[in-house]
C-alpha cells in the first residue's frame, strides 16, 4: 500500500551503491548479446523509420515551424522520444518480468549483491539500452547534418538523463504492478500522452493554455526543449532549468523505486 509518509521517505532514501549494480548490469549485457541483431534492428530501425517517414516524408509538407524546418524541429524530439519509451519499456515490462515471473531478483538476493544494487543495475541498464538507440540515430544525423560534432556530447548527456529518468520510473511503477495490464493502461494514459503533446511535433501554443501545466509537467518536454535547444544552436536560461528538472526527476524515481523493491523482497 502507497501512503504520502511512506513515499516522502523512499524519495529521501539515498540508495547505497558498491560494485554489485555492475554485476547486475553485465547479466543484462549477455542477455543483450545472446539476441544482438533482433536487439539491435529494433533500437536503431524503429527511429530511423520514423525520421523518414516524418520528418522527411510528412516534413516535406509542413516546410517549417517558427522559422525552422520541420525536420531540424521534430529531429530531436524523435530522439528524447526514442530513449524514454525503449528505457521506460525496459524498466516496465523487462523488469516485471524478472520481478514476478521469472523470480530473478530472489536469485540475485542469495548472492552478495543487495537490493539497491540490484535496483541500480537494472536501472543503469533501461538507460543504456535508451541511450544506445539515439546514440546511433545521433551518429546518422551526423552525416544528415543535422547535428554536428560539437553539438554530440552535450546532445548525447540530454538523452542520457532522458534514460536513466524513464528506466527509473519504469522500475517504480513495476513494483507497483500486479500484472502486465497495468503497464497497458500506462501506455495509454501516460506514455502517448507525452509522446504525443511534450513539443514533440508542435510548439506549445498549438495547445490551449490551460493544458500548458500538465505539458511543463512532463519530464519529457524538458528532454524535448534541452535537446532543440542544443541541435539548434538556441540555448538559454530556460536550458538548464530543463536540466534541473531532469536531474530532479531522476533522483525521485531513483530513490522511490529502489525503497519500494527493497520494501517488496524483504521488508
Amino acid at each position: 500500500m502507497i501512503t504520502v509518509g511512506n513515499a516522502i521517505k523512499d524519495i529521501f532514501q539515498f540508495p547505497v551503491v558498491g560494485t554489485g549494480f555492475y554485476y547486475v548490469w553485465s547479466r543484462n549485457v549477455l542477455n543483450f548479446k545472446r539476441n544482438f541483431v533482433s536487439s539491435l534492428l529494433w533500437l536503431l530501425l524503429e527511429p530511423l523509420f520514423y525520421l523518414l517517414a516524418i520528418g522527411y516524408g510528412v516534413g516535406y509538407y509542413i516546410g517549417s515551424v517558427n522559422g525552422v524546418s520541420f525536420l531540424n524541429f521534430y529531429f530531436p524530439a524523435l530522439v528524447s522520444t526514442t530513449a524514454m519509451l525503449i528505457s521506460f519499456y525496459e524498466g516496465t515490462y523487462g523488469c516485471f518480468r524478472k520481478l514476478r515471473y521469472q523470480r530473478t531478483y530472489e536469485v540475485c538476493l542469495r548472492t552478495p549483491i543487495s537490493v539497491t544494487e540490484l535496483a541500480v543495475g537494472e536501472i543503469s541498464w533501461g538507460a543504456t539500452k535508451g541511450f544506445l538507440s539515439a546514440l546511433f540515430i545521433s551518429l546518422i544525423a551526423l552525416n544528415l547534418d543535422l547535428l554536428t560534432l560539437e553539438q554530440l556530447f552535450p546532445f548525447l548527456l540530454v538523452q542520457a538523463m532522458l534514460g536513466w529518468l524513464f528506466s527509473a520510473l519504469g522500475m517504480l511503477l513495476t513494483t507497483m504492478a500486479k500484472s502486465f495490464e497495468f503497464f497497458s493502461v500506462l501506455q495509454i494514459a501516460l506514455i502517448l500522452p507525452m509522446a504525443l503533446f511534450s513539443t514533440t511535433y508542435f510548439p506549445i501554443e498549438r495547445i490551449p493554455e490551460f493544458l500548458w501545466p500538465l505539458i511543463y509537467v512532463s519530464p519529457l518536454t524538458h528532454g524535448v526543449s534541452a535537446s532543440r535547444a542544443i541541435s539548434l544552436d538556441q540555448t538559454s536560461s530556460f536550458f538548464f532549468l530543463n536540466l534541473a528538472v531532469l536531474f530532479s526527476f531522476s533522483v525521485i524515481f531513483t530513490n522511490w523505486s529502489s525503497s519500494r523493491l527493497k520494501r517488496i523482497l524483504i521488508d
